[in-house]
């Protein structure tokens, strides 16, 4: 498991943003540096083992999407939603906040 809890809802709704502590596990979340460009942040993705099809749920609906992890990063990390990408699921993923540069790597460790 990649977030430390399994229902990350607040009431009947469910709520990502400005929740980082108290939904990533920090034995496997991993800050990423604010300097890195959305290519940047996708080679971190790729190196770790991401596929180029991710499923992504966004903190307005949480309904799960398919998409390119490209339009992912492009349409939903770098813009003012909280999303959380999975590319290998319980392994491997993406959490970012509200505010651009507020990203986590979610890896899985043996």
């Amino acid at each position: 498991m990649l977030l430390a809890t399994e229902q990350p809802n607040v009431g009947s709704k469910y709520r990502l943003a400005h929740r980082a502590e108290q939904l990533l596990d920090p034995r496997v979340a991993i800050r990423v540096n604010r300097s890195l460009s959305r290519e940047e942040v996708g080679r971190a993705l790729r190196d770790r083992g991401a596929p180029e099809a991710c499923c992504v749920f966004v903190d307005r609906d949480m309904a799960p999407r398919v998409m390119t992890l490209d339009e992912a990063l492009t349409d939903l990390v770098f813009g003012d939603d909280a999303a959380i990408i999975s590319c290998v699921p319980g392994t491997l993923g993406l959490f970012s906040d509200e505010a651009p540069g507020d990203q986590w790597l979610l890896v899985a460790r043996d």
